[in-house]
């Protein structure tokens, strides 16, 4: 056996968002919430990840309302996006990396999902299909979202 951590399952997010920061600035609204947001990457893509064991349904709803209530008017002419994702998450140096936080970024830069959120007013939330899945069984409105199959994925915008 090596002297690697295992790997943790965490919910994940990634995020673009103009003006850059909105979603360090939704974790600092609510302390409580225990993501973690590591530093914004020089692709300005910020990353989350909530702690093992988090009610992830009630998690995807509180980022989505904070990072929207705190763009108000700013998220309506700018290609805004957060996308959700839950795996395997690994420590490595100071941050969080390993495949879960992979597949949040690429969602996010996805070609066939820039195309099914390209008319997006506000901000656009892309979620993994089986991340999505699980969560609709737990009170995630499903009213407004659409699927794209050849993403893997559900969009919302």
């Amino acid at each position: 056996m090596s002297g690697s951590q295992p790997g943790v399952r965490r919910l994940c997010v990634a995020a673009v968002t103009c003006p850059p920061g909105l979603l360090t600035a939704a974790c600092r609204l609510r302390s409580a919430s225990g993501l973690y947001v590591g530093a914004e990457a020089s692709d300005g893509v910020e990353m989350g990840f909530a702690p093992p064991g988090i009610h992830e349904a009630a998690m995807v709803r509180w980022l989505i309302w904070a990072v929207e209530d705190l763009g108000p008017g700013r998220l309506a002419n700018v290609p805004a996006k957060m996308a959700f994702h839950v795996g395997i998450t690994k420590i490595q140096g100071e941050g969080i990396g390993g495949a879960a936080p992979l597949r949040a970024r690429a969602l996010l830069r996805d070609p066939v999902i820039h195309r099914a959120v390209a008319d997006a007013k506000g901000l656009a939330v892309i979620m993994s299909a089986g991340l999505y899945e699980d969560l609709r069984t737990e009170g995630l409105a499903v009213r407004e979202w659409r699927a794209v199959p050849a993403a893997g994925a559900w969009v919302r915008g």
